[in-house]
């Protein structure tokens, strides 16, 4: 088979109506989490993993949440919220879940920004003279020439040694 833009439109349309006995699965799976009591957006995705369906949110500048898919584990098909029908779309799962993140009204970003601690810099370095922003990541610092006898280091961390080339003599 050729995996040609053409091709691959016939095969999605050949297996659109082998999705359909999965899609009333999928629909009780979520109708049950959303009646079960989760109260937000984090507590549903985790009682849908517990169900071997994963939710992936779709977003847009802003971080304002557009768009929701379901992935099915189980019987290993994808859904759009609103192919399954418009009660299972983002909209409709966001106003049932309230998120856990939301700001109150009273406490706005630039109330965020003064409360989170600043990072101790350097008059030197770069980082004083960057804006400060809303979060930052920080990262454990690994040594890993240091490492423990009894314990190894990862395969991805592990540097690779380069092998001899043989000389062939004449």
């Amino acid at each position: 088979m050729k995996p040609t833009l053409g091709n691959l439109e016939k095969m999605f349309a050949k297996n659109e109506p082998l999705k359909a006995p999965f899609k009333k699965r999928l629909q009780t799976t979520i109708s049950w989490v959303l009646n079960k009591g989760s109260v937000s957006l984090e507590a549903f995705e985790k009682e849908l993993g517990k169900e071997n369906v994963s939710v992936v949110l779709r977003r847009g500048k802003d971080d304002v949440i557009y768009g929701i898919t379901y992935i099915d584990h189980r019987s290993k098909t994808v859904f759009n919220g609103s192919d399954i029908g418009v009660s299972f779309s983002a909209k409709a799962i966001l106003e049932k879940c309230r998120p856990s993140t939301a700001l109150k009204p009273s406490q706005t970003s630039d109330s965020l920004v003064k409360e989170m601690p600043m990072l101790p810099t350097n008059a030197n370095s770069k980082l004083s003279e960057k804006q400060p922003t809303q979060f930052e990541l920080k990262l454990p610092e690994v040594n890993l020439s240091e490492t423990p006898a009894g314990e190894s280091i990862p395969y991805q961390l592990k540097k690779r040694r380069r092998r001899k080339k043989k000389r062939i003599s004449i």
